[in-house]
């Protein structure tokens, strides 16, 4: 017992001695450690950071009707006032795009709709678009997830009443979530597209995709990203599980 306990004491003492005559080197290299440790995450959060302040659009939420006739959709957030895809964040502004899609035919006519939203209504016409050949209209409102929706539809060929219940809310993933993952995936691309003054030269869209009209439960997230010198990123993300289904 007594030897045991003359080895414990000499271990002892050496740890002692070793910690006095490297006092110095220890507490240079705790510093080294801890500054380490900040500058990395410091460089994680200013990247996100910086990626956050390049926001040009961002749906938060999704809300879907529909019926034999139609489909209709309507998503919320913001996005830059002169919208385009140029690099170049801008001003943002509240938007609630409305969408309606004839499964059918199509009205020839264009429609005019109300938009009940928590009781307060908006009202007005549609407008066709060529590309994909739906109707749309903006009312300029961004939508609480809760909100109790309603649509009205008049067209020449009748009249349609919708519920649209917000689709996102069972999302486990929202849109913060997913930017966050978007940035982790791109952050070499990204780190590259910043100049010497440390400058970010693009700016990102984060939006809301799936085909709708087939299944409501197969819908995404898309976070894209655009470079001032006209290259595109973009991430598409599980709105369950946060995985990343594709990257380009």
């Amino acid at each position: 017992m007594s030897y045991k306990f003359n080895m414990k004491k000499i271990n002892l003492n050496s740890i002692k001695d070793f910690i006095r005559v490297n006092k110095g080197k220890i507490i240079t290299l705790a510093i080294c450690i801890i500054v380490f440790c900040i500058f990395a995450f410091g460089c994680t959060q200013s990247l996100y950071g910086m990626a956050e302040s390049n926001i040009s659009e961002y749906r938060k939420n999704l809300f879907i009707g529909s019926d034999d006739n139609i489909v209709a959709s309507l998503t919320s957030g913001q996005r830059e006032d002169n919208y385009l895809y140029d690099g170049k964040p801008g001003k943002l502004v509240d938007f609630g795009m409305l969408t309606v899609k004839y499964t059918g035919t199509t009205p020839e006519y264009l429609p005019s709709y109300t938009l009940t939203i928590d009781g307060q209504e908006y009202t007005g016409t549609m407008q066709f678009n060529t590309i994909n050949g739906t109707f749309a209209a903006d009312i300029g409102k961004q939508i609480k997830d809760n909100a109790d929706v309603y649509l009205r539809l008049h067209s020449d060929l009748g009249d349609e009443q919708l519920s649209m219940p917000c689709v996102s809310c069972n999302f486990k993933i929202d849109y913060n979530s997913a930017f966050k993952i978007a940035v982790d995936q791109m952050k070499d691309v990204i780190n590259s597209k910043i100049d010497d003054s440390g400058i970010l030269n693009g700016e990102f869209f984060i939006k809301i995709i799936g085909d709708r009209q087939v299944d409501v439960n197969n819908i995404y997230w898309y976070v894209l990203f655009v470079g001032t010198d006209g290259t595109s990123n973009a991430c598409v993300i599980d709105t369950q599980s946060g995985a990343v289904i594709s990257s380009k």
